[in-house]
């Protein structure tokens, strides 16, 4: 008796995962039964379908341990579990038979067949098989529910996965990095233009100075030829200025109007390009691009 409990605590105690096959263990266990039924150890083939039935419950195990407890001559016992074998719907020829041996523990109870294995009536004997039943459903349950913990974990991890994947798809705008350029660009040869334009200018009043536009004014060859260079210096610093001022501002109207255009690539679908909010004081229009 006390190996037979230590044997089912143990059982109790490894988790599902620790035995190779539920099903194979369970049909080792029957075996094991049906040899100590042969040699009359029914409380040993008792224990073992217990332990059989806690791996795998098939229903045709509570009718062999309703048989057993009849052949303890506990009858009691027995029909708990010739019930619990009816509760599962078995074949109609099966549920006759178990109806008809709970009819006969009923009304006339037959008498253990190996007295030496019966119970003690001073000691009840507890129903150990029960106990590792339970003990293993609960093991069984307790990991149900954490591979369910952890599918679900793993679910999160991977949707977050594929979302930030999805974020690398949908709206992006790889244009504007060359709008940003494009622009700096556009602003630097503003500037460069607007330094010839100085340039220009003091080259105009150099020849203002000079009075090199008045037709009265008699000039040395020396003045003349200054007049002459200011005005050459001028008109280039004036040409370059127009040149370097007018193409600064389209490239940086250009790099503007990339970067409010610019799509990206393929749009979310699940957000919409432009949104429209009512309140009672204003309507909002929302742009995206």
């Amino acid at each position: 008796m006390i190996q037979r409990l230590v044997l089912i605590c143990v059982l109790a105690a490894v988790p599902s995962q620790a035995l190779a096959d539920p099903k194979v263990e369970s049909k080792e266990h029957f075996e094991r039964a049906s040899a100590a039924h042969k040699d009359g150890r029914f409380n040993d083939a008792l224990t073992e379908l217990m332990i059989a039935y806690a791996l795998d419950p098939r229903p045709e195990l509570l009718y062999a341990i309703g048989q057993i407890h009849v052949k303890l001559g506990q009858c009691p016992q027995a029909i708990t579990f010739y019930e619990r074998f009816l509760a599962s719907h078995p074949k109609p020829e099966h549920a006759v038979r178990a109806t008809k041996a709970i009819e006969v523990c009923k009304t006339s109870p037959p008498p253990a067949e190996n007295p030496q294995q019966a119970a003690d009536p001073a000691k009840p004997r507890e129903d150990l098989g029960l106990a590792a039943t339970e003990n293993l459903r609960k093991a069984k349950e307790a990991e149900a529910v954490t591979a369910i913990e952890r599918r679900k974990a793993e679910e999160v991890r991977i949707a977050g996965e594929r979302e930030r994947e999805r974020e690398k798809q949908f709206n992006r705008h790889p244009a504007r990095k060359w709008a940003f350029v494009g622009g700096g660009v556009g602003v630097a040869a503003m500037i460069a233009g607007g330094v010839f334009a100085v340039s220009a200018r003091n080259a105009q009043a150099d020849f203002d100075n000079a009075q090199c536009g008045v037709r009265t004014q008699r000039l040395t060859a020396d003045a003349l030829d200054a007049c002459d260079a200011a005005l050459d210096r001028g008109e280039q610093r004036a040409r370059l200025a127009n040149i370097f001022l007018g193409a600064g501002a389209a490239v940086v109207a250009t790099a503007v109007l990339v970067f409010v255009i610019d799509p990206g690539n393929v749009e979310r679908p699940d957000l919409a390009p432009a949104t429209v909010t009512v309140s009672p004081g204003a309507v909002q229009l929302t742009m995206r691009w």
